[in-house]
C-alpha cells in the first residue's frame, strides 16, 4: 500500500497568505468539466469527507491553521460548517451583560462576491481584501482553525500585559501555554492524523520573521517527537521588516533579523527537509505583483510551493518520503532551495491555427503511419531561456546571501505543467540540458495541467493570452489569464552556503557585539538563571551553540574553514549581560 494523506500545518499570517492561495489552487482541481474524465490530482491526499452539523457531507482540507483571531475575519459566517457556533443566537439566549471587545469583521469585497459566484451576476460591495480569510475559497472545519492569544488582541494572553508578540521565544512560551490548557496535539491534530489511512508526511507552512516562528518550533518539536518516523517538509517565510527609521522599526529589523536565524537552525535541526522562502520579484517581464502585499506576494510563493510538491498529489504519485530522500540523499543537506519560472518561457514555436485542408492532410498520412515534420525545438536555446527567466525565492531568506552565479546542485526535482500537449517534449529537453544530471540525482515530472487562477489570485499579469502565452506586441496591456504554464523546482545546492555564512555572521555579529541581547529579542541567560526566566534559546551559550550548528552546516555544504573573529571572552560576556534588559 502507498503512502497517501499530507496533512499541512500552517503557522502566522504571512505563511496563511501563502496556504490560502495554495488550498485555492487545490480546490480550482474539483472543477472537470464535462468530460467526466478521470482527475489527475488525488484530492483525498489533502482532503477529507465528513459530515456538517446538518447531516449534509463534507470535504474539508486536512490542516490546522494557526493564527490570531481576526485573521479568520468573516470565516464562520461564510462557512456552513459553522452553523453550530452562530454568535447571534447564543447572544440572543444571553441574559447577562455583554462587553463588545472589539468591532466585528466585516465581509471584504471579494467574501460578498462569493456568495453569487455561480448565480446572476450582481454588483457587491464590500471592504478592500485585509486579511488571508477574505480571499479564502475552501470551507475549512472548525478543527482546523487555532486561534493563537496575544497582547493587544482579541481574547486572553498567555503574556504580560506589557509585551508585544514579536520573538521567537515569546511565540514558543505562547505554544507551550497553549497546549497546557487546550491540548492542540491531541484534540485537534490527531483527529486528523487518525482519519488518515497511510500517511506520507506533514507539510508545514511557517512565518519566520515573528513570534509565529517560535509557535512553528514548538509544534514541529512536537511533531518530531509523536511522529519521528513521518516525513516533515517545511517551508517558512520571511518578511521584511518596516524600513523607516523610526525606533520601533529598527527594534523590529533586529528582531526578525534574529527570528529568522533561529528558525533556520531549529527548524533544520526538526525537518526532513527545510526550504527557506522570501518574496522577491519574479524575472519574467510578464508578472508584475506588489511585493508590499500579502495578497500578491503570497501568490507568488504559493504558484512555486504548489507546483514544486503537486508530484505528491498525483494519482501516480511520489510520496513526500521520496521526494526528500532523493533531495537529502547525502544525509546532511537537509535545507533545500525553491524556485522556478511562470509563466514557462516559449521553448518551441508558437503554433499557428491549422487550415482545415493542412489539418485533413495530416490526418491522412498519420492513418498511414506517415509523419510530417513539424519545427523543432533547440534544447540549448530553451535551457538559455529557463535560466534567464529562473526566480529564486530562498537566497533572499537572508540579507546578503546571494550566491555569484547557479551551482551544479547536488540533487533536484523538477515539475513541469503545461495543458498544451506539444509542450511536453520540448520543455522535459530544455530541463534537460539545463541541468544534466542523471537520475536520481535529477527527477522530472511532467503533468498536462496547468495552473489554474481562481477568482482570488492577484491580477497582475502583462502582455499574456488567457492561457499564459505571451501576446505578440501587447506586453505592456493587462491581462486577464485562466491559466498558465509553470516550471518549479525543490534542489540541495552548495549555493546554500552563502545563506548559511550570513546566517553565522549574524551571530558573531550579536555576540561580538555591545547590544544587550534584548534587543534582539532573546532572554538574559544570566538573569535567566536567577530567576528561571530563561527562554528557549539559552542566551549567549545558546547563541554559541547555534553558532556551532550552523558551522557544521557550512560544512556540509562545501565551504571551507575560515578563521572568525572571536565573540569576546567570557569576562566581556559577564560585563555585558548586567546590561541586558
Amino acid at each position: 500500500m502507498h503512502p497517501k494523506e499530507v496533512v499541512h500545518l500552517s503557522f502566522g499570517t504571512a505563511a496563511n497568505h501563502v496556504s490560502t492561495h495554495f488550498w485555492n489552487a487545490q480546490e480550482s482541481y474539483m472543477e472537470y468539466g464535462a468530460s467526466g474524465s478521470a482527475p489527475l490530482v488525488d484530492h483525498d491526499v489533502s482532503f477529507r469527507e465528513g459530515l456538517g452539523v446538518d447531516g449534509a457531507p463534507t470535504y474539508t482540507p486536512r490542516a490546522l491553521l494557526f493564527d490570531v483571531r481576526q485573521e479568520f475575519g468573516t470565516l464562520r459566517a461564510r462557512n456552513a460548517l459553522y452553523g453550530a457556533y452562530d454568535d447571534d443566537a447564543a447572544r440572543a439566549k444571553w441574559q447577562g451583560d455583554v462587553i463588545q471587545t472589539h468591532d466585528a469583521v466585516q465581509p471584504s469585497w471579494y467574501a460578498a462576491q462569493l456568495q453569487h459566484e455561480d448565480g446572476e451576476e450582481v454588483a457587491v460591495e464590500g471592504r478592500p481584501l485585509q486579511y488571508w480569510s477574505d480571499y479564502a475559497r475552501c470551507p475549512l472545519h472548525p478543527h482546523s482553525l487555532v486561534s493563537v492569544s496575544a497582547p493587544g488582541l482579541h481574547g486572553s494572553s498567555y503574556l504580560a500585559p506589557s509585551s508585544s508578540f514579536d520573538t521567537y521565544e515569546q511565540g514558543y512560551a505562547v505554544a507551550q501555554e497553549m497546549e497546557k490548557e487546550q491540548s492542540i496535539v491531541d484534540e485537534n491534530l490527531r483527529w486528523i492524523t487518525e482519519d488518515a489511512s497511510l500517511m506520507q508526511g506533514f507539510q508545514i507552512t511557517a512565518s519566520a520573521s515573528d513570534a509565529f516562528a517560535g509557535v512553528g518550533g514548538a509544534y514541529l518539536a512536537w511533531l518530531a517527537d509523536e511522529y519521528p518516523k513521518t516525513e516533515r517538509i517545511v517551508f517558512c517565510r520571511k518578511v521584511d521588516a518596516p524600513q523607516d527609521d523610526s525606533p520601533r522599526s529598527a527594534r523590529l529589523r533586529a528582531i526578525n533579523a534574529m527570528n529568522e536565524v533561529v528558525a533556520l537552525v531549529q527548524y533544520a535541526d526538526l525537518a526532513t527537509l527545510l526550504v527557506p522562502m522570501a518574496a522577491s520579484a519574479p524575472q519574467s517581464p510578464y508578472v508584475r505583483p506588489d511585493l508590499a502585499n500579502l495578497h500578491e506576494s503570497s501568490a507568488v510563493l504559493a504558484t512555486y510551493l504548489e507546483t514544486a510538491t503537486l508530484g505528491t498529489r498525483l494519482q501516480q504519485r511520489e510520496s513526500l518520503g521520496k521526494l526528500t530522500s532523493q533531495l537529502n540523499w547525502r544525509k546532511d543537506t537537509k535545507i533545500a532551495q525553491l524556485g522556478g519560472v511562470f509563466p514557462t518561457p516559449l521553448l518551441a514555436p508558437m503554433r499557428t491555427r491549422k487550415d482545415p485542408s493542412d489539418a485533413l492532410i495530416e490526418a491522412m498520412f498519420a492513418a498511414r503511419n506517415i509523419t510530417i515534420d513539424t519545427p523543432q525545438s533547440d534544447p540549448g536555446a530553451g535551457a538559455t531561456a529557463l535560466a534567464g527567466a529562473w526566480h529564486d525565492v530562498s537566497t533572499g531568506y537572508i540579507d546578503g546571501a546571494h550566491p555569484s552565479e547557479r551551482a551544479a546542485p547536488y540533487a533536484e526535482s523538477v515539475v513541469a505543467r503545461d495543458a498544451d500537449p506539444m509542450a511536453e517534449a520540448p520543455t522535459l529537453a530544455a530541463v534537460r540540458r539545463w541541468n544534466p544530471a542523471q537520475a536520481p540525482l535529477l527527477h522530472t515530472t511532467y503533468t498536462p495541467l496547468a495552473f489554474n487562477v481562481p477568482s482570488a489570485y492577484p491580477s497582475y499579469f502583462h502582455g499574456l493570452l488567457r492561457d499564459g502565452r505571451p501576446r505578440p506586441g501587447g506586453e505592456d496591456e493587462p491581462s486577464s489569464v485562466t491559466a498558465f504554464p509553470t516550471i518549479a523546482s525543490l534542489r540541495t545546492t552548495p549555493d546554500s552556503v552563502a545563506l548559511l555564512r550570513s546566517a553565522r555572521d549574524f551571530v558573531t555579529s550579536v555576540l561580538s557585539g555591545h547590544e544587550p541581547l534584548g534587543a534582539y529579542g532573546i532572554a538574559n541567560g544570566a538573569r535567566a538563571a536567577l530567576d528561571d526566566a530563561e527562554g528557549c534559546v539559552g542566551g549567549r551559550d545558546g547563541l554559541r551553540e547555534m553558532r556551532e550548528s550552523i558551522e557544521s552546516l557550512c560544512a556540509a555544504y562545501g565551504a571551507e574553514d575560515e578563521v572568525q573573529a572571536e565573540p569576546g571572552t567570557d569576562e566581556e560576556w559577564e560585563d555585558d549581560e548586567a546590561w541586558d534588559i
